[in-house]
């Protein structure tokens, strides 16, 4: 499956609602924000029907989110629909 998505340098910042991103495996109930670290377009993935890509990342509240050698915070599948808008939105 190629899955196409627009440029997102790092350090974009991504709000995602709820079903849009997962925790323990299972679709998110709340919504959340993170700072884009990088996007793994190489291997993309379907569940229900929606393409998604595994987006490393920090949570907006970390403190030292670009410092080098800071562990990300965040590594998640990402619905590519969530990615698409928060771009377009820009």
């Amino acid at each position: 499956m190629k899955v196409i998505l627009p440029s997102v340098p790092p350090g974009t910042l991504l709000h995602l609602r709820a079903g849009e991103w997962y925790t323990g495996g299972a679709p998110a109930m709340e919504e959340t924000e993170i700072q884009v670290v990088a996007i793994d377009r190489t291997d993309p993935r379907t569940r229900d029907g929606e393409p998604e890509v595994w987006v490393s990342a920090h949570w907006s509240t970390c403190m030292h989110p670009m410092r080098q050698g800071h562990l990300r915070c965040f590594g998640n599948y990402i619905r590519v629909t969530a990615i698409v808008r928060e771009v377009a939105a820009r």
